[in-house]
């Protein structure tokens, strides 16, 4: 998106250029990114730019509770990601135990990021 004047005196130092990217699409390029990576066997982990993204995603998510998320918040970010659990039961239960394996009834970044690497190194395919 580009924001020019429509005054042919504007300074056009001062044209700036916006690029909206959604979060969920930035996601969605890295994970594929890492699965191709790891169907050639080349996968050691994210890059530094993904863990960036999955990072930055993360901060979206875990504000409201100082970094860390519960169930709920959890459901919103994998229907965010396009992951959701199967139902909003026994499959969202199960994959929240999972995921915190602080077993602190919370998940962090740390266990978010450690998730994410596992989906990638069991080949789990979403995009």
């Amino acid at each position: 998106e580009i924001i020019v004047s429509r005054d042919d005196n504007a300074y056009p130092e001062y044209v700036v250029k916006y690029e909206r990217i959604f979060f969920h699409e930035r996601f969605a390029e890295i994970y594929r990114k890492m699965s191709q990576r790891k169907e050639k066997g080349i996968y050691n982990g994210p890059t530094a730019e993904e863990r960036e993204v999955l990072t930055s995603m993360w901060a979206v998510f875990g504000m409201p509770n100082k970094g860390k998320i519960n169930k709920w918040q959890l459901l919103d970010l994998l229907n965010a990601i396009n992951q959701p659990p199967e139902n909003e039961d026994e499959d969202l239960d199960e994959t929240f135990a999972e995921w915190d394996t602080k077993k602190d009834g919370w998940i962090d970044c740390d266990e978010f990021l450690e998730e994410m690497h596992r989906r990638i190194s069991d080949g789990m395919v979403y995009y």
